[in-house]
């Protein structure tokens, strides 16, 4: 199935979570601040690093998504799992 009005192939757009500002800091320096972490031998607790990795998903298309139609007039558009967390995403 193409994209919405289109003939060509689906592809994954982003969603209002990944043009958030803080999507956005998330994405840049969340990588670092592990790695920094590491090279101290800390790192986040667990709860708060599976609440940032999934936040980091929530939204995107390549991390699952299901297709919609409406059975009137056959309108179709690709809608993005939720990571359903209430810590960051809201």
């Amino acid at each position: 199935m193409g994209a919405v009005g289109t003939d060509g192939p689906a592809l994954p757009r982003r969603g209002a979570v990944q043009q958030a500002l803080l999507y956005q800091l998330i994405e840049a320096h969340y990588p670092a601040l592990v790695d920094q972490l590491a090279q101290q031998g800390k790192t986040l607790p667990e709860h708060v690093h599976r609440e940032f990795e999934a936040y980091l998903k929530c939204g995107c298309l390549e991390h699952g998504f299901l297709q919609v139609r409406c059975d009137k007039c056959h309108f179709e558009r690709l809608v993005a799992f939720s990571c359903k967390k209430r810590g960051i995403a809201k």
